[in-house]
């Protein structure tokens, strides 16, 4: 299919009409309540229902107004898109009897799709209506932000703790001191093991990373730890550390110095959020402009319909 063709799937009808809507009604189930629709109790399907029925309408609005001449959505993109979502659910058979299930079929599906991709072009087009950021505005906004600019070091640490709980025989005190001083002379023999063996022996809800911790700034861990992690240079294990928890050893991976950067660092950063919040306005802005025109409307066809009531 032709990069260059444009997709034409923006004519009205009843069945196009309730796909966008099933499509909506089963992108907002996922995303509020990570079930489709069917598996929703009736609280959360009316949340469902009344939130794609609204979404729906603004849609319809964005399309219809004059800013949706400005934007082009091609066929390949559609495709693009589409093919994003058979891979995402797994192959293209079952993809479409999860459509036909829904009332679906493969055009209305990317009917749909494309509807709600021109929607996001178009505000995307809105935004980039913004104003330019300037030098000025700039160098004013880091004067006043100098201080939160500034990041402390920081440190990535992987940890091992074994628990002392005198109910279990592998945690008494005195197992619980073996059993980490046989890791540490494991480690220091062999310090690349450090991961492997946090991620066997450790007690601690890091394990799961292989005992990876943070980057953490100083004083986040415990008193002693956070002594130890911040004494020790790239690569160097602790020594063995006593809490209330049970037996420690930390090993320091990487060291993140601190940072005060100069405007010329901070600005691209500045700049972009600065124009993500004009951006951000100005799509609020067009869409509330949207709304009220369209309430506008309705008292206009509300005050014609009462007058014709009257004669």
């Amino acid at each position: 299919m032709a990069k260059d063709k444009e997709s034409n799937r923006f004519d009205g009808g009843t069945a196009k009409e309730s796909a966008a809507l099933s499509y909506l009604s089963l992108r907002i189930s996922m995303e509020r309540f990570g079930r489709p629709p069917e598996d929703l109790i009736e609280e959360e399907l009316a949340q469902v229902s009344k939130a794609a029925k609204d979404e729906l309408m603004l849609h319809n609005l964005i399309l219809a107004s004059k800013e949706a001449e400005q934007v082009t959505v091609y066929e390949a993109t559609v495709e693009e898109a589409f093919e994003a979502s058979v891979s995402s659910f797994g192959d293209l058979e079952a993809f479409r009897d999860e459509l036909r299930s829904r009332g679906l079929d493969e055009e209305l599906y990317k009917y749909a799709l494309s509807r709600e991709l021109k929607v996001h072009a178009i505000l995307d087009w809105v935004g980039n209506r913004a104003k330019e950021v300037t030098e000025e505005e700039l160098t004013t906004l880091y004067e006043e932000n100098r201080e939160k600019l500034k990041t402390p070091e920081t440190r990535l640490a992987r940890h091992i703790l074994i628990t002392v709980n005198p109910e279990y025989a592998e945690n008494t005190e005195e197992r619980a001191e073996g059993r980490i001083k046989k890791l540490r002379r494991e480690i220091m023999k062999k310090p690349e093991r450090f991961g492997e063996l946090a991620k066997i022996h450790s007690e601690c809800p890091s394990s799961i990373k292989e005992g990876l911790i943070g980057p953490v700034p100083e004083g986040r861990l415990f008193p002693i730890l956070n002594k130890l992690l911040f004494s020790m240079e790239s690569g160097e294990t602790s020594p063995i550390a006593r809490t209330e928890m049970g037996y420690h050893l930390i090993r320091c991976e990487e060291i993140n110095p601190a940072n005060n950067p100069t405007l010329a660092e901070a600005a691209p950063k500045l700049k972009e959020s600065i124009y993500k919040q004009r951006a951000g306005r100005e799509k609020k802005e067009f869409i509330a402009k949207l709304l009220a025109a369209k309430v506008k409307e309705q008292g206009k066809e509300k005050g014609a319909a009462e007058d014709e009531s009257i004669q």
